[in-house]
């Protein structure tokens, strides 16, 4: 049984995106023990699953507020291609039910995804309960918004070009329901006309 375990898992680790359900079914099953009987459904589905996809390096942190001696930061994530002169960016707001999580706990997959498609990738961290209220979370995000388009440009190379106007907001689970409320926060900023040309 070990062996056969130990099969699947090579041939998951060599077929990268191949599902892990396909890997099962095309293993030789006949001859082996049910690999769904290994002790616990998730120890089985564990040696099934691909390994998870390395995360991109982190470009930069840099502390976008400070709050009293405490400096709250994002982690800047560069895309290898450059695409034309304008770069949008994606910022991702982490979740974990706003008392826990970090700017490190994000989707690997859906940063890479983002970077490939020419995105600066922007993953912030903002306070948490029970120390600080909803409302400070908001003003953290709406904060990030602010920072994205008056600093973001000065913490990236020379070679990348921020596009201000393109700013996409992703986020998960409490974090998605920060994301979301950025429609307001984010647009309703008021804009200096020495900040930019009418």
């Amino acid at each position: 049984m070990k062996s056969h375990l130990l099969k699947i898992t090579a041939a998951a680790r060599r077929q990268g995106r191949m599902a892990a359900r396909d890997i099962y079914l095309n293993a030789n099953v006949n001859a082996q023990p049910n690999i769904l009987n290994a002790g616990t459904p998730s120890r089985a589905i564990s040696t099934l699953l691909p390994p998870r996809p390395l995360g991109p390096p982190v470009f930069k942190t840099a502390v976008y507020k400070s709050v009293g001696d405490i400096a709250i930061s994002v982690d800047i994530y560069m895309p290898e291609i450059r695409r034309g002169s304008q770069t949008p960016v994606m910022l991702y707001i982490h979740g974990g039910g706003w008392v826990g999580g970090n700017r490190a706990d994000c989707s690997r997959l859906l940063l890479i995804r983002f970077l490939q498609q020419g995105f600066v990738v922007c993953s912030m961290d903002y306070r948490l309960l029970p120390e600080s209220t909803f409302k400070q979370m908001q003003e953290d995000v709406r904060d990030m918004g602010l920072w994205l388009r008056s600093k973001l440009q000065a913490e990236v190379t020379d070679d990348v070009s921020i596009d201000d106007e393109k700013i996409v907001v992703v986020g998960a689970s409490s974090g998605a329901l920060l994301a979301m409320q950025t429609v307001s926060s984010f647009f309703l900023i008021p804009i200096l006309a020495s900040d930019r040309t009418v």
